[in-house]
């Protein structure tokens, strides 16, 4: 975001930056989101823990969690872009977490 505007970049559609906190507990950017709004984009932390591919290293590429699984498109195109510029990830499962995204797709 910085970059976007310390270099006045112009992007080639609006776009919204939502940042929450708490969103484990119901709170969250969920609530603000405009209407117009057609594609959501959530970056998390990856958990790590018991049967999680995840460590503290490596970039953590989800490809579901408890809601079911993610854009197929996006998670290919993420997996190519880790691997062409030399960035070592993990892709992984998390059935018992849900994200900001997920409570999105669920309220419309």
């Amino acid at each position: 975001m910085k970059q976007i505007k310390v270099e006045n970049i112009n992007l080639p559609c609006t776009t919204h930056f939502l940042i929450s906190n708490n969103e484990e507990i119901g709170y969250g950017g969920n609530s603000n989101i405009p209407p117009e709004t057609v594609e959501y984009l959530a970056v998390d932390m990856g958990a790590m823990g018991d049967g999680q591919s995840t460590d503290e290293y490596t970039v953590s590429i989800c490809a579901k969690d408890a809601s079911g699984p993610y854009h197929y498109g996006l998670r290919k195109k993420l997996i190519r872009l880790a691997e062409e510029n030399k960035i070592d990830y993990k892709l992984d499962i998390y059935p018992y977490y849900g994200s900001d995204a997920s409570a999105a797709i669920r309220s419309g």
